[in-house]
């Protein structure tokens, strides 16, 4: 028993040595709120048809997808304003390590589970999509949505 209080002391002193050579928050989150109605910042994604909507062009550069971060997706068109048509069919995530995966030697994944955690909500005439980085690593993200 008293040969084992150094040993338990030693291990909870490396443990604490340890937590300090880490960065405080390191894994802080972060909220951006993309395309509503009237905002003057700027703004991403564009319909492709009245049924089908994407984040920016696929074979382009993916919009930034911090650690913990969470996007509010107004699913219209940048440039012209019009909005998604119809009743929900999918909506599909897709991330990737570099900002323009589609280049030679780089690659992009569907995501699942914490890496991209998606709600579809209707918005007016239209919808909205969060789309959440439950993970503490960060990625470029490519989102697409279908109406029937």
């Amino acid at each position: 028993m008293r040969k084992s209080i150094p040993f338990v002391l030693a291990i909870a002193g490396i443990a604490v040595v340890a937590m300090g050579c880490f960065p405080q928050n390191q894994c802080a989150g972060s909220f951006a709120d993309y395309c509503k109605e009237g905002d003057t910042a700027p703004c991403f994604g564009h319909l492709v048809d009245p049924h089908h909507w994407e984040s920016g062009p696929f074979l382009g550069a993916w919009q930034p997808f911090n650690n913990l971060g969470m996007l509010l997706m107004h699913l219209r068109d940048a440039q012209t304003g019009a909005q998604l048509e119809g009743n929900f069919g999918s909506i599909e995530c897709y991330i990737s390590a570099t900002q323009t995966p589609n280049q030679p030697g780089n690659q992009f994944v569907a995501s699942a589970g914490n890496l991209c955690e998606l709600n579809v909500v209707p918005e007016g005439a239209g919808w909205q999509a969060s789309v959440l980085n439950g993970t503490c690593a960060e990625y470029f993200v490519y989102v697409t949505m279908s109406t029937l």
